[in-house]
Order: C-alpha cells, then structure tokens, then sequence
C-alpha cells in the first residue's frame, strides 16, 4: 500500500472515530461506522497497539503537541520514528511548524 492512500485511510479512520465519538447517530449509521473502521483496521494491518502510534502520529500532525517544551517534544519525535510510527516524511511538516511557532523568533 502507498503512503498516500495508507495516509487516506488514517485520516478517515480518525474522522469515523470523531464522528462516532460525537454522539447522536442512529444504531445503524453507528453500526455502518464501526464495520467500516474494522475494515480500515484490517486493511492497515493494524490492532489497537497500532491504532494509538497512529492517533500519536495523528496528534502530532494536528500540532496537539506544539504546547510541549523542546526536549519533551524531540523525545515524542524520537521514539515516533524509533517505533517505526512514521516515516520522517510524514512528521517532518510538524516538526517545522513546531520550530516556526516555538524556537523560530
């Protein structure tokens, strides 16, 4: 699988979950969701070990971690890659805006 649609299928992978996470769905609208996100699982290969190093990847991306202080933001980095999480194409976008807004000034 390429990285772009392996990157395609996390992303709808965390938009079932938050839409899920919301509430209000029908019993069947839910049920469709949690079908389809077990399907995503199967085809990334993933348990739920592998879906946290995702959701860290994820959080990563959204900047969930750009309040950290430098060193505790480079460990979380460190082991991202050391864990094979991600690849450093796929964290180098967040590390750079992670500079710009912190150390950048």
């Amino acid at each position: 699988m390429k990285a772009l649609e392996r990157r395609k299928l996390q992303q709808e992978f965390f938009a079932n979950q938050k839409q899920s996470a919301a509430g209000g769905l029908k019993p069947t609208v839910r049920r469709k969701l949690q079908k389809r996100q077990f399907e995503i699982q199967s085809l990334l290969g993933i348990g739920k070990k592998a879906v946290e190093a995702v959701s860290r990847l994820a959080d990563l991306i959204a900047g969930k971690f750009n309040s950290n202080k430098p060193v505790a933001f480079m460990e979380l980095v460190e082991g991202i890659l050391n864990k094979g999480e991600a690849q450093l194409d796929e964290i180098k976008a967040p590390v750079i805006n992670y500079y710009n807004e912190k150390l950048a000034g």
